[in-house]
């Protein structure tokens, strides 16, 4: 596949795979995509480097999705010596996950309109309500307060920070608006955090102030 990730690689990791990338042969140049690559790109935004094929490094790459037949926010995981270039996922396979995230999306939406599967949607919010119930209480300090949560921290994950927020009785959201009054973060440095502060919108604050707050049992000041 033809494509560019950049977020997700320290400066030492990358120079490490470009180290790799280049080895006895270096990149090479060329106008045009090689014959041994898929022509069905939409890009114009195309590589004029190439790595050569006897170079081909194996990485595990996440997205939040797919839009236009395209990975949407692609970050890099990590790289995979346990994985060999001939058992990586094809072009093809790509697009048949494609289409089936899509046919699974219209079967959703039937699903909702079908009268004999509402009951199958109410159980799973009944589901979801007992799980919230599950969460131990510590105080109504951030009582009906909503708090947008957007990182984790490599120890803590965004679930854990949510389930701190409705322990203090509080509202988590997904994106800030209006009413948010706190935006919590474990990568300030992460692209979505550093365009919520350089927006001057709201009042963004560390993972780290939400997890001292659960260990000292109250909500303490910023």
């Amino acid at each position: 596949m033809v494509g560019k990730v950049g977020t997700g690689f320290d400066d030492t990791t990358r120079k490490f795979l470009k180290n790799r990338l280049i080895r006895d042969h270096g990149f090479f140049k060329s106008d045009k995509v090689p014959d041994w690559i898929h022509e069905d790109y939409l890009s114009t935004d195309l590589p004029t480097h190439f790595v050569n094929q006897d170079n081909m490094q194996v990485v595990e790459i996440r997205a939040k999705g797919i839009r236009n037949g395209r990975l949407y926010a692609p970050t890099l995981k990590t790289y995979r010596d346990d994985k060999y270039v001939k058992d990586i996922d094809q072009y093809q396979e790509f697009l048949d996950f494609d289409k089936n995230l899509r046919l699974d999306s219209i079967k959703n939406a039937q699903s909702i309109i079908d009268p004999r599967k509402r009951m199958t949607t109410v159980h799973v919010l009944e589901e979801y309500q007992t799980k919230k119930a599950r969460i131990e209480e510590i105080n109504q300090d951030l009582k009906e307060k909503q708090i947008c949560i957007i990182r984790g921290t490599s120890d803590v994950t965004i679930q854990d920070l949510q389930e701190i927020v409705v322990s203090f009785g509080g509202i988590h959201v997904a994106n800030p608006g209006p009413k948010t009054l706190f935006v919590v973060t474990g990568e300030p440095k992460h692209v979505k955090s550093k365009s919520i502060i350089k927006s001057n919108k709201y009042n963004v604050v560390s993972a780290d102030w939400l997890i001292a707050c659960k260990n000292r049992g109250k909500v303490i000041p910023v």
